[in-house]
């Protein structure tokens, strides 16, 4: 069961849900969890540690969206692998550029010129975050009717596949947690039972809205 917790800001909603699973935990409910953004968790656990004391604190899981994906492929695997750093992100981009320069266009001179390897590692990231494949670059290019910006999707697309190819043969990109940790989460119910309370967020990246449709779908109430 889906349930919003609406009203102004200074209203006391997150009062009310940090009470709302301290009482559960405090009655013997062993599966609450407080998912809020990484900069809320230290002051979500010691607000915990006040309202339901040290024993059933520990019995409150308290989670950004990264650590859930850590947590939970810990559990289900996926955690095996060299993870990428931003100066393998450059290195590896550059490589895909190269790889496809003989076919680019509109990104050649700037290709040529190094200028564009951090242009599209920033378009690829927010791809990633809006959960936009390749394929969906290319195929939307094929239904645009202005030709130039058809051809900067398509071989943004171009690029960004080539970029995934040589990720993908030997690497993690934590840029894809959220993306993977959706697909883990499909068709299992690790989260069966649980009370899940989501707090604090401004908004939410398709990648984390997959990831909570999937903890919806699963959990007794969120």
């Amino acid at each position: 069961m889906l349930q919003f917790i609406l009203g102004r800001a200074g209203s006391g909603k997150t009062e009310y849900l940090r009470r709302s699973l301290s009482d559960r935990s405090l009655a013997g409910d062993s599966r609450c969890i407080m998912l809020v953004p990484e900069q809320y968790s230290f002051e979500t656990e010691k607000a915990m540690l006040r309202l339901a004391g040290p024993q059933r604190a520990n019995a409150i899981g308290i989670y950004s969206f990264t650590r859930l994906a850590e947590t939970v492929f810990r559990r289900e695997g996926g955690v095996a692998g060299h993870r990428l750093s931003d100066g393998g992100r450059r290195i590896l981009m550059s490589s895909a550029i190269a790889a496809c320069e003989d076919s680019l266009e509109v990104y050649k001179n700037a290709a040529r010129s190094g200028h564009v390897t951090d242009l599209m590692l920033t378009a690829v990231n927010e791809m990633k975050m809006c959960g936009i494949s390749p394929a969906q670059l290319t195929e939307t290019a094929s239904l645009l009717r202005s030709q130039g910006l058809a051809g900067k999707l398509r071989e943004l697309g171009r690029v960004y596949a080539a970029y995934e190819a040589l990720v993908s043969a030997s690497y993690l990109d934590s840029r894809d947690d959220l993306t993977r940790l959706a697909e883990a989460l499909r068709g299992t119910k690790l989260f069966a039972g649980c009370t899940i309370a989501v707090d604090s967020f401004e908004g939410f990246t398709v990648q984390e809205l997959r990831v909570l449709g999937e903890l919806i779908r699963q959990a007794d109430n969120v």
